[in-house]
Formats: C-alpha cells, sequence, structure tokens
C-alpha cells in the first residue's frame, strides 16, 4: 500500500460506520412506518 497515511483510512472508516449506523436507523424507521401503515 504506497502512499498510505497513517490513520487517514482508520478515520474513513469511522465516519462510515456512523453514517451506516444512521442510514440503518433512517431507513429501518421508515419501513417500519410502511409496514405499520399496511396492517
Amino acid at each position: 500500500m504506497y502512499g498510505y497515511i497513517p490513520g487517514l483510512s482508520e478515520k474513513i472508516w469511522d465516519s462510515l460506520g456512523f453514517w451506516v449506523l444512521w442510514g440503518v436507523l433512517l431507513i429501518g424507521s421508515l419501513v417500519y412506518i410502511r409496514f405499520k401503515k399496511r396492517k
């Protein structure tokens, strides 16, 4: 891995995990509301 900056990819992965978590929560709540309205 040439041109690898220590800590950079870790910061990207940390922020990525943060946004993925929020995305899952948002999509999960939207899907939950849709199924709740369907019943």
